[in-house]
């Protein structure tokens, strides 16, 4: 008689360290890093203002480890124009690209309605991977994933932030691997 447990019942940890060999880009120090994002410290971490440049950075952290050689010989901006959603809102025509007043200024107008300035990588026809700049609601960088075909890149991702101590959190992390997981 085979005992069948259900997906629900076993524990996002246990079943995330089972699928680790299946993806080598992963380990355990990045879900002890990234599971800090649900713990109350966590929560306690800020971004603060940030600007265009420092946007563009963050962005350039998560292309550097999913795209990896792809884009070793290219500009912040040259990543962003290459794999972002190319709606960008007149955000790249901010004057003042080092200043966080400027780049507030921005996200509160009206010239990225209808936009999708923060999807950094395009999703082909469905959302891609989003990254939310911080907010004083949000005081961090929000990673999210649209589809879910992304979601090797978005793990990726998410570790190049948790590594580099830049406030974020991936809330869609559980829903990557196990969309991996099925896959495999």
């Amino acid at each position: 008689m085979e005992i069948k447990i259900a997906k629900e019942k076993v524990p996002f940890k246990v079943r995330f360290n089972r699928f680790l060999d299946k993806i080598p880009t992963l380990d355990d120090w990045f879900f002890t890093v990234m599971a800090k994002q649900n713990a109350e410290s966590w929560g306690k971490r800020k971004a603060g203002g940030v600007s265009l440049n420092g946007y563009l950075h963050t962005a350039s952290v998560c292309y550097r480890e999913a795209f990896e050689h792809s884009v070793s010989h290219m500009t912040e901006l040259q990543m962003y124009r290459v794999f972002s959603d190319g709606r960008f809102g007149n955000m790249l025509e901010i004057k003042k690209k080092d200043s966080a007043k400027a780049f507030a200024k921005w996200i509160s107008s009206e010239d990225n309605v209808g936009n999708h300035p923060f999807e950094i990588v395009r999703g082909m026809g469905t959302f891609g991977i989003h990254l939310i700049p911080p907010s004083t609601e949000r005081p961090f960088f929000t990673l999210t994933l649209g589809s879910e075909i992304w979601s090797d890149n978005y793990l990726k991702m998410a570790r190049a932030l948790a590594k580099s101590g830049i406030p974020s959190e991936a809330p869609d992390l559980e829903r990557a691997v196990s969309y991996l997981e099925k896959k495999a």
